[in-house]
């Protein structure tokens, strides 16, 4: 959060962050932590929704032309690597929250 806005919620004057070692010091500590967090972007969500329905829709071209038995081993591949897949994000969700 910039200066500006803290002087605004708080009242308290620009001298007083830059000024005080201590307010000064927690800072620039979290502007540090605030930069190597990944920020989530709104139109990543856009994206990601349109890229399930485009996943949706390859699936169905799948199993339409994929034998049954070999499209139902696929299924279970990707539903493995799925749980996979959430195990690690979830790994690293942690690993980000633990360096908070």
């Amino acid at each position: 959060m910039p200066v500006a806005e803290l002087t605004k919620l708080t009242g308290l004057s620009r001298g007083f962050f830059y000024n005080n070692p201590n307010v000064k010091q927690v800072m620039m500590e979290l502007k540090e932590k605030q930069q190597g967090m990944i920020l989530r972007n709104p139109k990543s969500d856009a994206i990601a929704k349109a890229q399930e329905a485009r996943i949706k829709s390859l699936e169905q071209k799948l199993s339409d032309s994929v034998p049954k038995n070999e499209y139902e081993s696929l299924q279970k591949k990707y539903e493995e690597l799925q749980v996979k897949y959430s195990q690690m994000k979830k790994g690293t969700l942690l690993k980000m929250y633990d360096q908070l």
